[in-house]
């Protein structure tokens, strides 16, 4: 049986319980995981590892994935320099978003089912070119890609 830290390693640290539980991680697992600090508890349903990008784990916390530059910037793409720490968080087209405190996400609803952790490259490329008043910034990113 994997350890629940192990599988969230494979999943940019966070995941759904159904996930873990699918990979041999009982409700009574992640109980004990949780308690012993090993894992925390996101929301109900959700678990990420104490080290997890915290962007990520806010993403999740919303109910989504992290998008739009964060989530470029994670997966190599190069990047004008200019970074905020807002949170944009792709919902797919139907996701629920759940209130966390503190909330400042930026919610983004497109085509697709989101999941938890980092959104797709091509995904967060559309969402960055959306909310991006920065056309120059859009096309370096867009030829990193």
């Amino acid at each position: 049986m994997f350890l629940p830290t192990d599988i969230l390693r494979r999943f940019d640290g966070v995941a759904r319980g159904t996930l873990l539980q699918r990979f041999g991680c009982s409700r009574k697992t992640l109980s004990v995981a949780v308690h012993a600090g090993t894992i925390e508890r996101v929301r109900a349903g959700v678990f990420a590892l104490p080290s997890a990008n915290r962007r990520i784990v806010t993403a999740a916390a919303h109910g989504g994935s992290l998008s739009c530059a964060a989530a470029l910037r994670l997966h190599g793409v190069w990047m004008l320099p200019e970074e905020n720490d807002e949170i944009h968080v792709w919902m797919g087209s139907a996701g629920r978003r759940h209130d966390h405190e503190p909330c400042e996400c930026k919610t983004h609803y497109s085509p697709g089912m989101a999941g938890i952790g980092v959104a797709p490259v091509a995904v967060a490329l559309v969402h960055f070119y959306r909310c991006s008043n920065d056309d120059e910034a859009f096309f370096a990113a867009y030829e990193s890609a």
